[in-house]
């Protein structure tokens, strides 16, 4: 049986989060990273394996305090 989940976080959010998880790290340089590299990885990823429509939850991560839940009925 399959069951898949989903995590979504926007790209704002994604990069505000890396600077927290690599202080050690210059904002600049984490910045660049994932305008080079992670968020044109996601996109290609996003638009052509199409996870949103074939999860059975996704779950909105953007406010981590908060997250929603969201049942997909057409997986």
């Amino acid at each position: 049986m399959d069951f898949t989940i989903f995590v979504e976080a926007g790209f704002d959010v994604t990069v505000q989060r890396a600077y927290r998880r690599s202080p050690s790290e210059s904002p600049e340089a984490i910045r660049e990273s994932y305008r080079r590299r992670y968020i044109p990885g996601q996109k290609i990823y996003l638009e052509t394996a199409y996870p949103l429509e074939k999860a059975n939850v996704i779950l909105d991560n953007n406010d981590i305090q908060n997250p929603k839940l969201r049942i997909n009925r057409r997986p």
